[in-house]
């Protein structure tokens, strides 16, 4: 008997571990704030990653525009800048959510402080990567 239970504890943890790896996500309407959702569907995803806004933001040309030629805030053109450096990022990021096979791009810490926590890997180095290769390459136009 008990060469028999073996078997099949072993292939019930193989399925077990097969159904983590593929397992799908939602996150609730009434949880949703699409302010934190940078990329992708919240109404499922299997690979989800975060980034850390605020330093993709200020890895753009154009935030180092603002505080190279200190633009004051209070500016049209400080506005512009900060509005285009959002751009630059919000592409920056969906370019490398879907480059590295992610579903769904968030704010940082946004997925762990639901009601129930979702693990998300970390991809604001590549973001930023991303943005910096992206302000080196000669324009079109």
């Amino acid at each position: 008997m008990h060469g028999v239970c073996r078997p099949a504890i072993v292939a019930l943890i193989g399925v077990c571990c097969f159904a983590a790896q593929g397992a799908s996500y939602r996150i609730a309407n009434e949880d949703v704030d699409r302010s934190q959702i940078y990329w992708g569907d919240h109404k499922e995803f299997v690979n989800p990653a975060e980034v850390r806004h605020e330093e993709v933001v200020r890895a753009t040309p154009e935030y180092e525009q603002i505080q190279n030629r200190r633009i004051v805030r209070d500016t049209a053109r400080y506005w512009i800048l900060l509005s285009q450096a959002s751009e630059r990022a919000r592409k920056a990021i969906e370019a490398v959510g879907d480059e590295m096979d992610y579903d769904l791009v968030t704010r940082e810490g946004y997925l762990q402080g639901l009601e129930t926590p979702i693990a998300a890997d970390d991809i604001t180095a590549e973001v930023v990567a991303k943005i910096v290769e992206s302000a080196q390459a000669p324009q079109e136009g």
